[in-house]
């Protein structure tokens, strides 16, 4: 194999990559969006905080297990989760160049700090990982971040997790969402 067909074959491999976890983060991002601002605000400020919760954390748990069960079935990292859980240091082909490029250097040092900080957490025990992605994320995120296997389905610490994932995620965006609608309410009635 020429050095133009390697060029070739790695510009295809990286291509292929790079489509597939931006389609994946389009569509998790939009799906994230209308689930937490244009369905989660509305069921919390007509159902109030227990019977709105109860149905948020029902329908996160029904989104987020399709998910967990697509994410299996296809066996594609979409989200680059698989790939965040085994680098240490950013993508291979940053991590080559810093050596040779200041501006490699400047954009590998963003991905070294994420991932230290990332594995920092990790290292923990996990839990420091567990109640910030509970927060930001999804319980799907969750899951399959700090479970061991890749497409492996759900054990039984994956179930805790992932059922954890729903109560405390669900816990804060309630919270969260009740403090966005009192002030909201609040302003409204201050301006008017």
């Amino acid at each position: 194999m020429n050095l133009f067909s390697k060029f070739v074959s790695k510009i295809k491999t990286h291509k292929k990559r790079a489509a597939i976890l931006a389609i994946g983060h389009a569509f998790g991002e939009t799906t994230a969006h209308i689930f937490n601002y244009w369905i989660y605000i509305p069921v919390i400020a007509f159902f109030g905080l227990l019977k709105g919760g109860l149905t948020m954390s029902l329908l996160s748990f029904a989104l987020s297990y399709f998910f967990v069960r697509f994410y299996d079935w296809s066996k594609t990292d979409w989200l680059g989760i698989e790939l965040l859980k085994e680098s240490n240091y950013g993508p291979d082909f940053l991590q080559r160049m810093s050596n040779r490029s200041k501006i490699a250097r400047v954009l590998w040092w963003p991905f070294h700090q994420i991932f230290r900080l990332v594995r920092w957490a990790y290292g923990k025990g996990g839990w420091a990982v567990f109640f910030v992605l509970s927060m930001y994320t999804d319980p799907f995120t969750t899951t399959v971040f700090l479970r061991r296997e890749k497409f492996g389905g759900l054990g039984r610490k994956d179930w805790a997790i992932f059922i954890g994932s729903v109560i405390f995620g669900n816990f804060y965006w309630t919270l969260r969402t009740a403090v966005i609608i009192i002030t909201a309410k609040f302003g409204i009635k201050s301006f008017f």
